[in-house]
């Protein structure tokens, strides 16, 4: 995304929020990732509704 000029240039929070987002996808979709336990072992509730806080939030800014 560096190299797209600055007004196709998505929100630096909304890049974050995705990054955010993107640490949480492989790890609950496979559950043996995790050497040991179960993937509700390595999340709290704070991780859970930050994650759907992101998902939910700024899809005006994709629509556009």
């Amino acid at each position: 995304m560096e190299y797209l000029p600055d007004e196709h240039k998505p929100p630096r929070e909304l890049v974050e929020k995705a990054k955010e987002l993107d640490r949480h996808y492989i790890p609950t979709r496979y559950p043996n990732l995790h050497p040991e336990g179960a993937p509700m072992d390595y999340y709290t509730r704070a991780d859970a509704e930050r994650a759907v806080r992101y998902a939910g939030g700024d899809t005006e800014v994709l629509q556009e």
